[in-house]
């Protein structure tokens, strides 16, 4: 879409810039799909009967959840690695918290 020559001279294809802009292009069309099943779940709990795939949330405590974050550092900090992980090629993966240890490995022969 738009300009695919200059999109290509800029941002070859294969560059990182390139693969966020593709991102970019699919959250798109991503984000009003998400934004139509969010408002038919809010229209089907203020309406219609609940059913077993509507989730039981509290909107009084989501807004609360929502106001805190401007003042919850750690918070910030965990949106941030995410917002930057959905547009990189490979995202920073956290260091697992285990060591992996030599193992022997035994062979065993059976006769023919």
């Amino acid at each position: 879409e738009g300009h695919p020559q200059l999109i290509q001279t800029l941002w070859p294809a294969g560059t990182t810039a390139r693969s966020d802009i593709e991102a970019l292009f699919s959250l798109r069309a991503q984000v009003p799909e998400a934004l139509q099943e969010f408002q038919a779940m809010a229209k089907d709990a203020s309406g219609a009967a609940p059913s077993s795939s509507n989730l039981n949330v509290d909107p009084s405590q989501v807004m609360a959840t929502l106001a805190g974050l401007p003042f919850d550092q750690a918070k910030q900090k965990e949106i941030e690695e995410e917002v930057k992980n959905i547009f990189r090629s490979t995202p920073n993966l956290e260091t697992p918290s285990f060591e992996v240890s030599p193992v022997e490995v035994i062979s065993v022969h059976h006769p023919p």
